[in-house]
């Protein structure tokens, strides 16, 4: 028994490990295809958060989220908010569901689903129950 428990500790450590790093590796910064936005992924109260960190317009760090159909959001600067909120890690799929997508051009939320391959990471939006009308953007590591 105790061979088979000296065996055992060191697979299920080894198992638990992996886990720990495929649940961490979308932690980081990300950039969409074209190099307009930088988002910035973080573990916060056991979710994954994004925070849109970087906009490559003209006086960025003055832009309002003034699309935004909370009204007492709208005053609110958009470097810095969060524009990807609550995603778990499901482990059996290798993905982050049940968050949520926040688009500061229209205002509008989506719900969302995140993969990431390598350096790459696959965002995939739908409102409501459309899955069939599901979007999804390639968005790039950033690498500093």
């Amino acid at each position: 028994m105790l061979r088979f428990l000296l065996l055992f500790i060191p697979i299920l450590t080894i198992q638990t490990f992996a886990l720990a790093q495929d649940e961490q590796q979308i932690i980081g910064k990300w950039t969409n295809e074209d190099h307009s936005q930088i988002v910035q992924v973080v573990k916060k109260n056991n979710v994954y958060i994004g925070k849109l960190v970087s906009i490559n317009v003209e006086n960025a760090h003055m832009l309002l989220d003034a699309e935004n159909e909370d009204d007492t959001k709208k005053s609110r600067r958009l470097l810095g908010a969060e524009v990807w909120t609550g995603f778990s890690y499901v482990p059996e799929s290798k993905s982050w569901k049940y968050g949520e997508i926040y688009n500061y051009k229209t205002g509008n939320i989506y719900n969302g689903k995140i993969t990431v391959e390598g350096n790459e990471l696959k965002l995939t939006g739908h409102y409501g129950f459309f899955f069939f009308l599901a979007k999804t953007q390639k968005w790039l590591r950033v690498t500093e």
